[in-house]
């Protein structure tokens, strides 16, 4: 068996045929060899082509603005694969990573014929949901890594669920057309709980499968609102009337979208997981995601985006940091530059790179040569 992460990763990498293969059947096996029972505590989980990140995040800070102790799974990484699993106010460690592998390592392989091969991210998430469950904590916000309803975090019941939006991505594994990607994605809500919909311009399948399920939809612009004001903005929803929020922390005019969405879901828990409106204020400002460059940096400017989350249209356009730049986070690795490209305020979509003046240059998220 495996003893360091590095050997972890190698082992995972080789143990399924494909890198992607969506589907909840191998998880539920080493789920019920592991004696594994749906969390006892509140979940927010949140899919969509844009903006899933943003929300994740938002709901984590509000959450733990107001004293929660909270688990939040998002992927992919920046630089640390342990960024894709926080207990509370920490990285995941590496001891809790070993632990989680160990244990799902024991319950794949199984007796005689019986072993499961699971995927990388398979792990990932199965890792995620064993050291979550061990650390006892108040409330998960899980981030749906690819569509939905196939999707590794699913095996985990919502008390919340969120689609933030629906673009035309993965359609090799999701379907040709937003209606058939939204019905994907509605995989997530539950019957008797709320489905919350973050944009105005939701494909309408979405609520007709969100009612088919026996889901209740929570729709931006029907049953939640926000407006914009001078100095700030203003909730409004069920049972939540919030007014002289912060702006958000995260740049650009979705992101008020994105927070009144997860301002949207923490609502349906306040039962449970009370928020006070200061809570809320602060979490707003303490939200930030450095989302990772997944493109190559060239000489001249190109798209970027996240590799796992290539949007049809870009959201506003966001602030890249080079070298010879104020704030540059650009350093020198041997003879090469290698810039650290920190994509801030935008977690799904397009980034502009502007020519930064290396002769070549490498992304610092996934080390990819130019």
């Amino acid at each position: 068996m495996p003893r360091s992460l590095e050997q972890w990763f190698a082992h995972q990498g080789q143990l399924h045929p494909k890198t992607i293969d969506l589907g909840l059947a191998r998880l539920r096996v080493v789920l019920e060899r592991l004696a594994w029972r749906q969390p006892l505590v509140p979940v927010v989980t949140v899919a969509g082509t844009n903006g899933k990140g943003s929300v994740t995040a938002y709901c984590t800070q509000v959450l733990a603005a107001a004293g929660h102790r909270v688990g939040t799974f998002t992927s992919p990484h920046l630089r640390d694969y342990r960024e894709r699993i926080r207990v509370h106010d920490r990285l995941v460690t590496t001891d809790e990573l070993l632990w989680a592998f160990e244990r799902i390592e024991t319950a794949r392989v199984g007796v005689g014929s019986d072993a499961v091969s699971l995927t990388f991210f398979e792990y990932n998430a199965l890792a995620a949901l064993l050291i979550f469950d061990a650390a006892r904590l108040d409330a998960w916000v899980l981030e749906v890594g690819l569509g939905g309803r196939l999707d590794a975090v699913n095996v985990v019941d919502a008390t919340v669920a969120v689609v933030v939006s629906i673009g035309l991505d993965h359609q090799e594994f999701l379907g040709e057309t937003r209606d058939a990607i939204a019905r994907e994605k509605a995989g997530i809500f539950r019957k008797g709980r709320v489905a919350v919909l973050g944009s105005r311009e939701l494909p309408p399948v979405l609520v007709d499968a969100a009612v088919s399920l026996g889901a209740t939809p929570k729709r931006l612009g029907s049953e939640f609102e926000y407006t914009r004001e001078v100095s700030g903005w203003s909730y409004h929803g069920r049972r939540w009337d919030l007014t002289g929020l912060p702006s958000p922390a995260l740049l650009g005019d979705t992101q008020f979208a994105n927070a009144a969405t997860a301002l949207a879901a923490l609502e349906e828990l306040d039962a449970q997981l009370p928020v006070a409106a200061a809570a809320v204020a602060h979490g707003g400002r303490q939200t930030v995601v450095d989302s990772g460059c997944r493109a190559q940096c060239r000489r001249r400017s190109s798209a970027c985006a996240k590799s796992a989350r290539l949007a049809d249209r870009g959201e506003d356009a966001c602030r890249v940091r080079h070298p010879r730049r104020q704030g540059c986070r650009g350093h020198r690795r041997g003879s090469r530059r290698v810039l650290r490209c920190m994509v801030v305020g935008i977690d799904r979509g397009r980034a502009r790179h502007e020519r930064c003046g290396a002769q070549r240059s490498d992304c610092g998220s996934c080390q990819r040569p130019a």
